[in-house]
């Protein structure tokens, strides 16, 4: 299985096509961590800081993916994938981000 370190050198080394599914199945499992969300946090207060967080993320995802899919200029892909690795760990759901690029069907 493959390590969150080396996924940065792994997506990098993708073609085209496989970035754009790569994205997709990103912004997917995204959606899946940010459901936590949905519940007051532990402390009793709410998540909006952190609702707000998962949602830029997402957006520069997608971002990315649109640029990709439509030829127009993207974030180089070391900067992106160093943006994507820390949004991530500090989200707290880096682990997803493990076995991300193995073939796998969409559910």
């Amino acid at each position: 299985m493959i390590s969150t370190l080396d996924i940065a050198t792994t997506y990098i080394r993708l073609s085209v096509g496989e970035k754009i599914l790569f994205l997709a199945r990103l912004a997917h499992k995204l959606t899946i961590c940010a459901r936590g969300t949905y519940l007051p946090a532990p402390d009793g207060g709410n998540n909006f800081e952190r609702l707000r967080a998962f949602n830029e993320l997402q957006h520069r995802i997608a971002g990315q993916w649109l640029a990709m899919l439509s030829d127009s200029v993207a974030r180089p892909d070391e900067d992106f994938m160093k943006l994507i690795m820390k949004s991530f760990e500090d989200l707290g759901c880096a682990d997803v981000l493990v076995g991300l690029l193995s073939p796998q069907p969409v559910p």
